[in-house]
């Protein structure tokens, strides 16, 4: 119920401090990597797809229990891999949100912060609510100050908006809809994000329909099966990228 109506769920300590420890370490080792050893700047967000897949311990995230369950709980049993992501920030994020994505297929991102977040330090804000019409269509004037932030559409900047700001220490866990309304602000530079992201099975014209649209758009990095996944002898990944196969989407 709570999930319906605000559109969030907070997990504390979803992971122990020993396992929050081995997913920090696993991904501090890849966002290294990927920077080619190099120091984070600050300049830019770093982001990095299919994250989980590139560590062992992150990798038996994503079809763990306490994960599964989630999703079975919120998406049905039949549920399908959208895909994981790592980012480490280097700025604030404005509001966003406000697609009709959840309206026509239900999805969930479980989220995990790897540093100890507060709201003046750049923990996730979320308005409870704003992931279901009518409510979301009338915020969607924020997507306006996404990109301007000299943009007001209801009088206050970013930060000022009426918001749940939720604070977090390693091993919490947050799972939302993408399309609800959610920022940080006041951010320190470096703090890193994980998430994995689930859809429900896409069943009806409409919603596979949806889902085609989604996997074929430019650049797009959902919905594309892992090879490891597809070949994998754990049936849970293989089960939630099956019908992934079946929509003829290509595993990379």
């Amino acid at each position: 119920m709570h999930f319906e109506v605000f559109g969030f769920l907070v997990l504390r300590q979803l992971f122990d401090a020993e396992e929050a420890a081995t997913i920090r370490r696993e991904a501090y080792e890849v966002f290294l990597e990927q920077r080619d050893g190099l120091p984070f700047d600050g300049l830019e967000r770093q982001t990095v797809k299919n994250v989980c897949a590139m560590r062992p311990f992150m990798d038996s995230v994503v079809d763990d229990d306490r994960i599964h369950g989630i999703a079975c709980d919120l998406l049905g049993e039949d549920y399908i891999l959208d895909g994981s992501e790592g980012h480490t920030f280097a700025e604030d994020s404005q509001m966003h949100g406000g697609d009709d994505r959840f309206c026509i297929l239900r999805n969930i991102k479980i989220a995990f912060y790897l540093e100890p977040l507060t709201a003046d330090s750049g923990c996730l804000r979320i308005i409870p609510g704003s992931h279901m019409p009518p409510f979301v269509d009338m915020l969607k004037p924020l997507k306006k100050q996404y990109f301007d932030q000299s943009y007001h559409p209801f009088g206050v900047s970013g930060p000022e908006l009426p918001s749940c700001a939720i604070e977090t220490e390693p091993g919490d866990a947050l799972v939302f809809p993408e399309e609800i309304f959610h920022g940080a602000f006041n951010g320190a530079v470096g703090r890193t994000q994980l998430a994995v992201n689930f859809a429900a099975n896409p069943v009806s014209e409409k919603q596979i329909e949806f889902v085609r649209g989604l996997y074929g758009r430019p650049g797009n990095t959902s919905f594309i099966p892992p090879r490891a996944y597809v070949n994998s002898n754990r049936p849970r990944l293989r089960n939630m990228v099956s019908r992934l196969c079946e929509l003829g989407f290509n595993p990379e």
